[in-house]
């Protein structure tokens, strides 16, 4: 279930968000706002449906944006949904450095995200003999410097080395190219920085005590969108 709420005319968008920040859209109590409602049923079992996840809730709030783009075309339009994990999903090769390898991996071992495979003309997953998913490695997307130019994290498939080619760069070379550490693993400062802190627990307010922190603060990391987000906002 998704509540739509629909700004008025007359209203701030700052409103709206103070309005969402106290809890009074979804309680019906605000005069601002109008409420409304897009739901889906289905009954969880053998030989019943599915599961309701994260394509199924795309493929709702699709139906619902078309209905409110058509109905109400002069409203600006506040999709509301919780932390739910199926909300949260982001697509496959969104940035993260939670996995990341430290250095440049052997061509054979070469560094990828490891996501379920999908039949391509069914779209429903492959399995291995009937029971296991098939899981297939796929690269991730590409980030950012801070002048907004991009940057890949794989090596091209030209490069000289023929050993680098098409291979991930690993954090080091990664933050290295964007000028934040050098060959040494030292910060501008000249500290010498860990790959990560102990147990990935970093001192509250830290953003440049280890490698992963640095790279897990870049705005392209942090502020990744979900699927959700995404869909909602084009």
């Amino acid at each position: 279930m998704c509540t739509i709420a629909i700004r008025k005319a007359g209203v701030t968008k700052m409103q709206v968000l103070n309005l969402m920040q106290k809890g009074k859209i979804l309680g019906g109590s605000s005069h601002l706002m109008e409420s409304y409602q897009c739901n889906e049923s289905s009954s969880l079992g053998k030989n019943q449906d599915d599961y309701f996840t994260n394509p199924d809730i795309l493929d709702q709030i699709k139906e619902a944006i078309d209905i409110l783009q058509k109905c109400y075309p002069n409203y600006d339009h506040v999709l509301l949904y919780n932390n739910m994990t199926t909300h949260l999903k982001h697509a496959e090769d969104t940035l993260s450095a939670r996995y990341m390898p430290k250095t440049v991996p052997k061509p054979s071992s070469n560094w990828g995200i490891e996501v379920s495979k999908h039949n391509p003309a069914t779209g429903k997953l492959v399995h291995h003999l009937d029971v296991i998913v098939r899981k297939i490695k796929i690269r991730m997307r590409g980030a950012q410097f801070e002048d907004s130019k991009p940057q890949t994290l794989y090596y091209p498939m030209d490069d000289p080395n023929p050993d680098l080619q098409g291979v991930f760069k690993g954090m080091e070379v990664i933050l290295q190219e964007q000028g934040f550490i050098d060959s040494d693993l030292c910060d501008l400062k000249g500290k010498k920085l860990l790959v990560q802190c102990n147990k990935f627990k970093c001192a509250p307010g830290e953003k440049e005590c280890c490698i992963c922190q640095i790279l897990y603060n870049q705005p392209d990391f942090a502020q990744a969108e979900s699927l959700l987000e995404t869909l909602c906002q084009a």
